[in-house]
């Protein structure tokens, strides 16, 4: 099985923050080559680092890039899988990307976000980040 993980469980994997199940950082830990991080949490991350909502030890990139995880582009499919979801299922313009992403490249997305796991949305595996895996 393949993961896309939602922007909070990677700064939460970072920070070392407990809401993180013990399961999931097993996973991300033991096998990192499954998890992909979309470009779109980097994206969302920098912008809050401009913003001082967020800090991190270190550049995003780099903290990806030690951790081996690879990075998930945008194209074509997803945004086919983003016009194909249903109108105001989701309100934040990055879950909705996140979310079209995990549909369109078939992986199980790794969240806490709420939103995302009352959805209606056919189609898309899901697991909660702070429950046991």
């Amino acid at each position: 099985m393949k993961y896309l993980l939602d922007t909070n469980v990677l700064v939460w994997f970072v920070s070392g923050d407990e809401r993180l199940s013990q399961s999931v950082v097993r996973l991300m830990e033991r096998d990192v080559e499954h998890c992909r991080l979309s470009r779109v949490s980097v994206w969302e991350i920098l912008i809050k680092q401009r913003l001082g909502k967020l800090a991190t030890p270190g550049s995003i990139l780099d903290i990806v890039e030690a951790m081996g995880m690879r990075l998930l582009g945008l194209d074509d499919a997803h945004l086919q899988a983003l016009a194909a979801l249903p109108r105001a299922v989701l309100t934040d313009v990055f879950d909705e990307l996140l979310v079209a992403q995990a549909m369109a490249e078939g992986l199980t997305l790794i969240t806490s976000d709420q939103k995302i796991l009352k959805a209606p949305i056919m189609g898309l595996a899901i697991i909660d980040s702070q429950a046991a895996v």
